[in-house]
């Protein structure tokens, strides 16, 4: 491990798990090192890489001493955002992939709306989506895509919005040590639904869950490997993680009703997925037939060049050259 913590702890700890991340992860330490809001550390967390993820932050580790290296053996993402966790020294902890990064106001506001309100638990906020291969930006951002609660919510409306549908990603959370240590940290079980089984069961302890309302703060990178997701393996993750959330629910509550409604829905796109009929199995042929033109179809409608403001924000992080 690398530049040993010493002083007064952050206010933020950044945990950032990290495999053979070369490619992308230098833009998503400079988005950190570039927050308004810079009483922070920076947790790197290498889940063996063999590549050169560990050279390259142990560079900037050696400029900034908010920054840290941790090494451990290969377990998977969730474990990985674990162990950062375990070596946290901050009241909040927020989590960003090594592929994406934020904007520079992104802690600041979120230190704003914790400040605001001692019953945080997890504060969140709205997202681009760019894809990496020529750096268009999605026309929605995520929230518009997901239809977005209200960003002052009580724990329980937040509670019925995600048993409906995840609308906050790994990436555009920040949580409160006082909720991890209620509720524990990710579950490698719950994989690849890790994050929405942790702000399942922050709200569902009774912690009031924030947006910070407002412009994106957060740029997701959407690349091949993004798109591949086996949609099988997905359905069975969003299952299981519905049914363990309907069992802490009381029962005749809404919240369980809606839980049991949406384990309902699971469970028949499950069934559809592992034992299609002749006339599924004919229609899946058709879609995967169509769907290069699909693609690009919608690559055409739905991605854009980057606004001015975006625009600016790629250019600083040297994801664009600058504009001439």
């Amino acid at each position: 491990m690398s530049g040993a913590p010493s002083g007064p702890d952050p206010r933020f700890s950044v945990v950032v798990p990290a495999y053979n991340s070369t490619a992308t992860i230098a833009t998503t330490v400079r988005s950190v090192l570039a927050q308004t809001a810079s009483d922070l550390e920076l947790l790197v967390v290498d889940d063996a890489s063999t590549d050169g993820t560990v050279a390259l932050v142990e560079g900037y580790a050696a400029d900034d001493p908010r920054i840290r290296v941790i090494k451990r053996e290969n377990g998977g993402v969730s474990a990985a955002r674990n162990t950062g966790i375990e070596h946290a020294r901050g009241r909040y902890v927020g989590f960003l992939d090594h592929d994406d990064a934020w904007l520079p106001r992104y802690l600041e506001r979120v230190g704003e709306r914790f400040a605001a309100h001692d019953d945080a638990g997890l504060v969140y906020a709205d997202c681009w989506t760019m894809l990496d291969r020529d750096k268009r930006v999605h026309r929605l951002t995520t929230l518009q895509d997901h239809s977005p609660v209200d960003p002052d919510a009580r724990a329980e409306r937040f509670l019925e919005q995600l048993l409906r549908a995840i609308s906050a990603g790994s990436s555009s959370v920040t949580v409160s040590r006082a909720a991890l240590d209620r509720v524990g940290g990710f579950s490698a079980e719950a994989m690849p639904s890790d994050d929405w089984d942790l702000w399942l069961r922050i709200a569902g302890a009774g912690f009031r869950c924030l947006g910070t309302g407002g412009e994106p703060l957060v740029l997701l990178r959407e690349t091949a490997t993004s798109q591949s997701k086996d949609p099988a393996l997905m359905a069975r993750s969003a299952t299981a993680t519905m049914r363990r959330a309907r069992e802490r629910l009381e029962p005749g509550s809404a919240a369980r009703a809606l839980a049991d409604a949406r384990l309902a829905e699971l469970d028949r796109e499950l069934r559809a997925l592992e034992r299609p009929s002749a006339w599924q199995r004919l229609e899946a042929g058709a879609r995967a037939a169509a769907r290069p033109v699909v693609r690009e179809l919608v690559h055409r409608r739905a991605w854009r060049a980057p606004s001015p403001r975006v625009r600016a924000e790629l250019e600083a992080l040297g994801e664009l050259p600058p504009s001439r």
